[in-house]
């Protein structure tokens, strides 16, 4: 595995293990869409340091594939 390989290994596990540790524990109610607000706020910062994370949908859509590059 290159350098480069590892650093956006690292980075999406990183992104994944903070959605799923602060974003599951947001309970989604149509009055307040905490999970929505979230996942969009989550997201444009994401976008601003790993522009390789995909702009559709929402964060909780997305998982790692380690098989698939």
């Amino acid at each position: 595995m290159s350098n480069f390989d590892a650093d956006a290994c690292c980075s999406m596990v990183l992104i994944f293990s903070f959605v799923w540790s602060a974003g599951a524990n947001l309970f989604d109610s149509p009055k307040d869409n905490s999970r929505v607000k979230f996942s969009h706020a989550i997201k444009n910062k994401i976008l601003k340091f790993y522009s390789s994370f995909p702009y559709e949908g929402e964060i909780y859509d997305y998982y790692i594939d380690f098989d698939k590059k």
